[in-house]
């Protein structure tokens, strides 16, 4: 079975690769030093900036862009939960989450 471009190279898994080709849950970080997982981070966020085309979904407005984590978890980087946000609008979000109950949360994205 063919994988889909873009996601990890674990059989079956549809993640997005953070390094060499692997999701995080799939990513063996043992033996990796604290340079290579940080290079590992910053290659996934560019790959998500330059997917989304580097403006502010929330607003459209242009960089310093931010990736904001809609459920609030940081460990949850399905597509589907990333959001690429401006630091205004992901500073509002971010106190949304805070102080909204998780049922009367959304995000506008036009």
């Amino acid at each position: 079975m063919k994988r889909a471009a873009g996601t990890c190279n674990q059989p079956g898994c549809a993640g997005i690769p953070i390094y060499r080709g692997r999701c995080p849950v799939h990513v063996q970080w043992a033996g990796l030093s604290p340079r290579q997982r940080g290079r590992a981070l910053v290659e996934r966020r560019e790959r998500i900036l330059r997917s989304r085309g580097r403006t502010c979904q929330q607003c459209a407005g242009p960089p310093p862009l931010e990736l904001h984590h809609a459920d609030g978890d940081p460990s949850n980087d399905a597509p589907s939960n990333l959001r690429v946000l401006c630091r205004d609008c992901h500073a509002a979000a971010t106190e949304r989450q805070r102080t909204e109950p998780p049922s009367q949360l959304t995000l506008d994205l036009g």
